[in-house]
């Protein structure tokens, strides 16, 4: 790590010795321009000159330039790592396909719970057929233990983060990126928490929008 922070430290101070000297040749110009210019009284050529200058001033200190630099480099690898480590932590995705063979006949042999996790006004209008609210799942926790759990929402963001959650306390758990409005675009059955058929949807929002057969709630 360390030789190669050196290495680009010496390729930054090479950098900003360019820079300074292009920099250095911006200046002469528009001190040539401004002197020349019939309105040399312009804010506009007077910022612009201004703004040069402080250019000039920053290259030169060549060393402080690359730096700036090096620990920028730091901070974006650390980032990196950073968002590697979660994507590993996170719960994989599941498809809309997936979820229906695990409905269908074929798969009855294993044990699945369905989650939606958005609010109780969103889920009282309707949920994908067979799941139950995140508050049945919390209140029962005990006897679905061991379950592979798909959690859905509007679009995957809330699920996301309750999967994760879940994965993290050992649960089987899944993500259905694009939720309810996936759901409704392949144009799927939605019931109601009682069990009843219903075209109606909670979009979240007025900005989602859904196929014309669903009436949209929001």
């Amino acid at each position: 790590m360390l030789p190669d922070l050196a290495e680009n430290y010496s390729a930054s101070a090479d950098v900003s010795t360019s820079s300074y000297t292009s920099v250095t040749c911006v200046t002469s110009s528009m001190q040539a321009f401004r002197s020349s210019f019939p309105f040399n009284n312009s804010p506009y050529v007077g910022t612009t000159f201004r703004t040069v200058k402080i250019m000039e001033r920053f290259f030169a200190q060549g060393w402080l330039f690359a730096f700036v630099v090096a620990m920028l480099q730091v901070t974006l690898l650390n980032q990196f790592q950073n968002e590697r480590w979660m994507m590993q932590q996170a719960a994989p995705e599941i498809s809309a396909n997936q979820i229906l063979e695990h409905q269908s006949e074929a798969s009855q042999d294993s044990v699945f719970v369905i989650v939606d996790v958005r609010s109780a006004d969103e889920s009282d209008v309707s949920i994908i057929p067979g799941a139950i609210t995140v508050a049945q799942f919390e209140a029962d926790k005990e006897r679905l233990e061991g379950s592979k759990v798909i959690c859905y929402c509007t679009v995957g963001y809330r699920s996301g983060e309750y999967a994760n959650q879940l994965k993290a306390q050992g649960w089987d758990a899944f993500n259905y990126k694009g939720s309810i409005l996936d759901w409704c675009n392949k144009e799927l059955a939605l019931e109601t928490v009682d069990g009843r058929s219903t075209n109606q949807v909670h979009t979240y929002s007025w900005w989602y929008s859904v196929p014309t057969k669903y009436e949209v709630v929001y």
